[in-house]
């Protein structure tokens, strides 16, 4: 009768709270806490690519991320290997970016 049921409106609102709250809570935490080293670190090791709206420009990374993980679930179908990997190349990658992030600053400063 209905084009959903409530089990399609269950797995929706589930989606949809596990993809908003991770970005929630780190846009709330740039704002609050903003170019934090270690929490910037942190987020981005926990949520892997929703950790990078931490800092401006985190949406072409979550992209870069996720590309990234479904390239290498091609290549390996171990689901311990790929959360290692992806979780230390987005730590890797947040570093990097906090290094940018940091000598841009030093640089328009002088």
């Amino acid at each position: 009768m209905f084009p959903f049921d409530l089990k399609d409106i269950l797995n929706i609102t589930v989606v949809l709270f596990l993809v908003g709250l991770p970005i929630w809570l780190t846009l709330l935490l740039r704002k609050i806490l903003p170019d934090n080293y270690w929490l910037g670190l942190l987020l981005g090791l926990i949520l892997v690519p929703f950790g990078h709206f931490y800092l401006k420009g985190g949406f072409i990374y979550m992209i870069f991320l996720t590309v990234f993980a479904f390239l290498l679930l091609l290549f390996t179908q171990n689901d311990v290997v790929l959360g290692i990997t992806i979780s230390l190349a987005s730590l890797a990658l947040m570093h990097l970016r906090f290094k940018v992030n940091f000598i841009s600053k030093i640089e328009l400063s002088s």
